[in-house]
């Protein structure tokens, strides 16, 4: 026993640098196939934040209005239809956390479009008993997809 104790323990053995290489370039090679046959694994919870994000982009472009000299206003007061089973199993801290990423990608998106706002822009999030996910308001009928409003 005291001669296992007083042992150096032995280290993993290292992969050599060519085994490295040529592991990344084969794994990068399947991905390639992987991706143009379609086997891409897609996120099964629905939306990921930067989807979401892309989403809400999308939403303020769209409803930006041209005021002539004053510039382009951009919405200001978005609300993340959040699917009721969703909000009622989060923890606050998550939803909280969420509202806090999709506001500084917001506030981010508007100054660097440089478009105005008639107020503070503030992310409020709404739970919705019949919302399967996220849609946006102008497609009628979507129960895909929380709407911002």
């Amino acid at each position: 026993m005291a001669d296992e104790i007083n042992q150096p323990k032995k280290k993993k053995r290292e992969e050599a640098l060519p085994e490295r290489l040529l592991r990344r370039v084969l794994e990068s090679m399947g991905e390639v196939v992987d991706r143009k046959f379609g086997r891409t694994i897609a996120p099964k919870g629905g939306l990921t934040t930067s989807q979401l994000i892309e989403r809400m982009k999308k939403t303020i472009d769209d409803r930006v209005r041209e005021e002539g000299r004053s510039g382009r206003i951009a919405p200001h007061h978005l609300k993340l239809k959040v699917e009721w089973g969703t909000h009622s199993e989060a923890p606050t801290e998550i939803i909280k956390d969420l509202e806090t990423e999709v506001l500084a990608a917001a506030i981010d998106h508007i100054n660097d479009h440089r478009y105005r706002t008639l107020g503070p822009v503030k992310v409020e999030t709404e739970v919705d008993i019949f919302m399967q996910s996220i849609c946006l308001p102008r497609q009628k009928g979507c129960r895909r997809f929380p709407t911002w409003a």
